[in-house]
């Protein structure tokens, strides 16, 4: 079977009818829900957006809604709660695996379902949406939530994912269209594999629709430290859906080494710093004394720790704030060891190396060594050591993946794909890097083709620009940071000919929310 015939579309369009319903498609990624105990990053505000989706409904006619999700919507990575078990998400064979999971989607649900407390509505205004557009004539409402990096954990436990069917999309599993089930079991190699009224489908790896001539993946299957590398497969075959079908998406399924970086050495990190603070809050309130600007500024790192773009990047900024606590070396020496602790905690794991890139491993198991030299000489060697590992790692990824796409990529994604242009996707759309983009690839001369990123809808701290990076080396530039926040979102039309023609009516958009913040905008 040839790639283009493997194919699952969701929504069977006859294109050839011009007078088929008016159609509208929105699509956004990388929400990154969290449950709150290492930090909630995620915007707070949906009101504005769904208020858009209504109006836009009701301006052009739109008979029938698609919004898709595209992936990374729950984050089951970022939590204190790997750390505080001691079970990691690549240990799935684990007993306690299935309630840790369990757990972590229930303090999503808290924080992001409109609960008192929590976070934000999201979730709750989602599932109001289909009422609300019923009232402006919509007479269809699809909800597809595509699979990510830092959700694929909830496909490991059943009762997870379902309480993210039932709490986060209103959906009950009972009510999941079987021709829904059959399609998601073809794309993951067996059609019986959610027949089952009872089950849980996974999500889809992919969206592809001829009306909105449109394809939309996460993105993780270009990325080395985010997908697992097997004797099948590697990220340097490119898009091999037919592999990934007879492997079940494994390569996208199966633990990698990014969870080893955010579940392992960050999100334990920040949860066992903060617990180290708490104590000595308490030690301070009992003795009657005043907190210092410098502990209450490093408290204030910490929660802005996740939001660092590469995460090597924050274990640098953690080891810049502790050398300026100088009123508390005691303190910054607890949390200086507490990451050092952390960072030789991840070069024990047996995993951290089985699923690294394989030129990384070289690199990590030199510094695994050096560590060990390090901290039998000085305990400040052994910190400078992983402070300038993280910033190689950081830079590297920094300058040869995330800021761009070249025209030699594109051509291998799917949507261009000589094999997949009898469908006449014009549009193809990802996330994944936290990085809005658009470009138009001439891949096929007398068409138009666009490449859309659809960036992240949760803040980050970015450095601020001083200059070229030599200059900055040679004046001792101390970085400084910002917060920021881009939330952008594509609208795709599809709508009857307008009176007199016989053409439908095509067209698309980005709607970019770009916001700063002086919170936490340390120097």
């Amino acid at each position: 079977m040839s790639q283009s015939e493997a194919l699952e579309f969701f929504h069977e369009i006859d294109i050839s009818d011009p007078n088929r319903p008016n159609r509208l498609c929105v699509c956004i990624s990388d929400v990154h829900f969290t449950d709150g105990t290492v930090g909630v990053q995620s915007r707070d505000d949906w009101d504005d957006f769904f208020g858009e989706i209504t109006l836009l409904c009701e301006d052009r006619g739109i008979e029938e809604l698609v919004f898709v999700l595209d992936g990374d919507v729950v984050d089951m990575i970022r939590t204190k709660h790997w750390a505080e078990r001691g079970v990691y998400p690549w240990e799935r064979d684990h007993p306690d695996f299935p309630a840790i999971v369990k757990t972590i989607m229930q303090g999503i649900v808290d924080q992001h379902d409109g609960h008192a407390g929590g976070h934000c509505k999201f979730f709750r205004m989602l599932q109001e949406l289909p009422a609300a557009l019923t009232a402006k004539g919509v007479k269809k409402v699809d909800v597809l939530v595509l699979l990510g990096n830092h959700d694929k954990e909830i496909l490991s436990a059943p009762d997870a994912l379902k309480l993210f069917y039932e709490e986060c999309l209103g959906w009950q599993l009972k009510d999941i269209p079987e021709d829904y089930r059959l399609k998601v079991g073809r794309m993951y190699g067996d059609e019986n594999l959610f027949k089952s009224p009872d089950s849980a489908p996974w999500f889809p790896f992919y969206y592809a629709d001829l009306g909105f001539r449109l394809f939309v993946t996460h993105g993780q299957w270009r990325d080395g430290d985010n997908c697992r590398a097997l004797p099948e497969w590697s990220i340097e075959n490119g898009w091999q859906i037919e592999t990934w079908r007879q492997l079940r998406y494994r390569p996208f399924t199966d633990p990698c080494f990014g969870d080893t970086v955010a579940a392992g050495v960050l999100s334990g990190f920040i949860w066992k710093a903060k617990q180290a603070l708490a104590e000595e809050d308490r030690k301070r309130i009992a003795r009657a004394e005043a907190k210092s600007l410098g502990v209450t500024r490093l408290e204030q790192v910490l929660d802005e720790l996740d939001l660092y773009r590469p995460s090597y990047a924050a274990v640098s900024r953690i080891i810049e704030e502790t050398r300026k606590l100088k009123e508390r070396p005691d303190l910054a020496g607890t949390i200086e060891k507490l990451l050092q602790d952390s960072v030789s905690e991840w070069l024990s794991w047996d995993f951290t190396y089985e699923s690294s890139p394989r030129k990384r491993r070289i690199g990590l198991k030199f510094l695994r060594w050096w560590l060990g030299v390090a901290s039998k000489l000085h305990r400040t060697l052994e910190l400078k050591a992983i402070e300038w590992f993280m910033k190689i790692l950081a830079w590297f990824r920094s300058h040869h993946r995330e800021e761009a796409v070249t025209f030699e990529e594109m051509k291998k994604f799917p949507a261009f794909l000589p094999e997949n242009r009898i469908y006449g996707f014009h549009i193809h759309g990802e996330g994944h890097t936290h990085n809005p983009l658009e470009e138009e690839p001439d891949v096929d001369k007398g068409r138009n083709y666009t490449y859309i990123n659809f960036g992240t809808w949760r803040d980050q701290v970015v450095e601020k620009n001083a200059g070229h990076w030599l200059l900055k080396l040679l004046r001792r530039t101390k970085p400084s940071y910002r917060r920021r926040s881009v939330g952008r979102a594509l609208f795709v039309l599809d709508l009857k000919p307008a009176p007199g023609d016989d053409k439908r009516i095509f067209g698309y958009w980005v709607d970019d929310n770009l916001t700063w913040s002086d919170k936490l905008d340390w120097k």
